[in-house]
């Protein structure tokens, strides 16, 4: 690690972190986590911004459900996704110029802090959540990797958002939503226009 000079205030440093299978199975590890104990599909008609939150896989209706198995039953899952939140919220922040695949796994980690939060309420994992949405809404382009970093960041963000909703400042949530309309329309522009057949298209659409 190098030493960065960097806004006053902001502890950064210079950093290469390399894709590993780990980083993509992280991210695996906690959708398998939440499609094994259970989730609500909502209609495309039904998508919105405002409401109640979370509704994302994880909903006010099905919150406890969750918490309970968290502690029981799927103990071992969730303390492993636990673990991992610690891990990611404990890192410095590196200095991003881009999306590229160096730093894309940071958008696949995020949703392990919201995890976390929702099912301990500790507050550790709500500003280390927000420490790195704030990192990454800071880097001026997410380009980078044929848009594979924008898409992960865009995911990773947008479970946040969902998921600590009711905790967020108002400003940061809309903050956040303008970014991601910028960063899915550029999804809808390239994508469409030059990766109709490719297998990246899958994580696009996703992101979208």
């Amino acid at each position: 690690m190098i030493p960065a000079s960097n806004k006053p205030g902001l502890n950064t440093t210079e950093s290469v972190v390399c894709l590993k299978p780990r980083h993509i199975m992280g991210f695996l590890f906690i959708v398998v986590i939440l499609c094994s104990t259970g989730c609500r599909q909502n209609s495309y008609k039904n998508v919105k911004i405002k409401g109640e939150h979370p509704e994302l896989i994880i909903t006010q209706k099905n919150l406890n459900d969750f918490r309970k198995k968290s502690k029981t039953s799927h103990k071992v899952l969730y303390d492993l996704a636990i673990k991992q939140a610690d891990s990611f919220i404990a890192r410095e922040i590196p200095r991003m110029k881009n999306a590229s695949n160096n730093y894309r796994e940071i958008g696949e980690s995020l949703p392990s802090t919201g995890l976390a939060f929702l099912m301990t309420d500790d507050k550790k994992y709500l500003e280390g959540g927000v420490k790195w949405i704030n990192a990454l809404l800071e880097v001026p382009s997410w380009n980078g990797s044929e848009n594979l970093g924008r898409s992960a960041w865009t995911t990773g963000i947008a479970q946040l958002y969902d998921w600590l909703y009711d905790d967020l400042d108002p400003a940061l949530r809309e903050k956040i939503v303008t970014r991601l309309k910028n960063e899915c329309e550029e999804i809808i522009r390239t994508a469409s226009a030059t990766r109709a057949l490719s297998n990246h298209l899958l994580i696009e659409t996703s992101a979208v």
